[in-house]
């Protein structure tokens, strides 16, 4: 039986509002805010979750791109017979509107969907609400009939996470952890709906610490493969994907077979055919310092983005730093895994040495 395939529109592009002057607001300060930047960072945190959960996940429109027309994403969704559409969009209105809502066709199962999503956005974001119940059922003929929801042959869900033209509204979509939390509650759903079981975010790569000594990095060099619970070949645990790296900490040999330990405490193949090693030959001279974990938990990144959130990591864990960035306003370190934390001091502290 093949994965689940789960398409993700994301609204809009980098060109709608500079081309058609919509689907933002000008801002009092002379400047803009525009929807989309707020669905592709939802999105982007959407497609690692669902791949984190084994899911297939089918993306039209790339990121970072321009618009790509609605009938040229629901041709893609159908083509790929998908199971399930998810589009990802921040509403308009009148000064004043408030609310989250969820649009679906009148007698599709995206309604058994949209009750999920109604359920669990309410808990993880209770402080923007509903517009009305929340719930917008499309038919012919009415305002809310959107090409999305009738143009593809598989239960579709629009989702509109709040009014961007009001401005406490607004200011929640522009916040990171609201984001991360909205597309907790598009995920949680997804996994609901289909019956699996939703564990948040996986701690997929760490860095290096004294206790576990990188020698070198792996980087996947096939499409998709799986990577691995403890050093078994039979408890494979989800799947990575080509030009992915990690931290290798350890070369084990399992039933005749070269496995790789990761410094998250996952495993993957060996294998030449699949995965290409790189020896660390990192030295002392090339760290800036280490940072120690002080929150009792602890997001990490996969790049340079405030969205780009991966896992989590633990007060007290330690990681060796070779860089620090001043990314969106605020700073982050550069771990030599690779993957990016906060350099915020409320929640972590700096050593130039241990």
């Amino acid at each position: 039986m093949g994965k689940i395939k789960v398409g993700i529109s994301i609204g809009h592009g980098e060109d709608t509002w500079d081309t058609k002057g919509s689907k933002g607001i000008e801002l009092d300060n002379g400047g803009h805010w525009e929807e989309f930047w707020f669905n592709e960072k939802v999105g982007k945190i959407v497609y690692y979750l669902l791949k984190d959960h084994n899911f297939e996940v089918i993306l039209p429109q790339k990121w970072d791109s321009n618009e790509t027309p609605l009938d040229e994403k629901a041709d893609a969704f159908n083509e790929a017979e998908v199971d399930l559409v998810v589009a990802i969009h921040a509403n308009a209105g009148a000064d004043g509107a408030e609310g989250a809502c969820i649009f679906h066709w009148t007698g599709s199962n995206a309604g058994h969907y949209a009750d999920l999503w109604l359920e669990n956005f309410g808990r993880l974001c209770p402080e923007q609400g509903f517009h009305g119940n929340g719930r917008h059922v499309a038919d012919w003929g009415q305002w809310n009939a959107f090409y999305m929801l009738h143009a593809t042959d598989m239960p579709t869900a629009l989702i509109e996470h709040g009014f961007f033209t009001t401005d406490e509204q607004r200011e929640r979509l522009q916040d990171p952890d609201f984001q991360d939390r909205s597309a907790q509650a598009i995920v949680k759903s997804i996994c609901d709906y289909f019956t699996v079981e939703y564990y948040g975010h996986r701690q997929t790569e760490t860095a290096s610490t004294d206790d576990s000594p990188s020698i070198g990095f792996v980087t996947v060099e096939a499409q998709e493969l799986y990577y691995y619970g403890s050093a078994d070949w039979q408890d494979k645990a989800g799947t990575v994907e080509a030009g992915e790296v990690f931290t290798v900490t350890d070369e084990l040999h399992v039933e005749g077979y070269k496995m790789y330990e990761l410094v998250s405490g996952t495993y993957l193949t060996a294998n030449e055919d699949y995965v290409s090693f790189e020896a660390d030959e990192s030295t002392e001279d090339d760290y800036v310092g280490f940072v120690e974990v002080e929150a009792t938990k602890l997001y990490y990144y996969g790049s340079a983005d405030w969205t780009d959130k991966r896992g989590t990591v633990n007060k007290g864990d330690i990681f060796t730093i070779v860089e620090t960035l001043e990314v969106g306003g605020g700073t982050m370190y550069k771990l030599k895994s690779g993957t990016y934390v906060t350099a915020n001091e409320d929640y972590v502290t700096f050593h130039e040495e241990l």
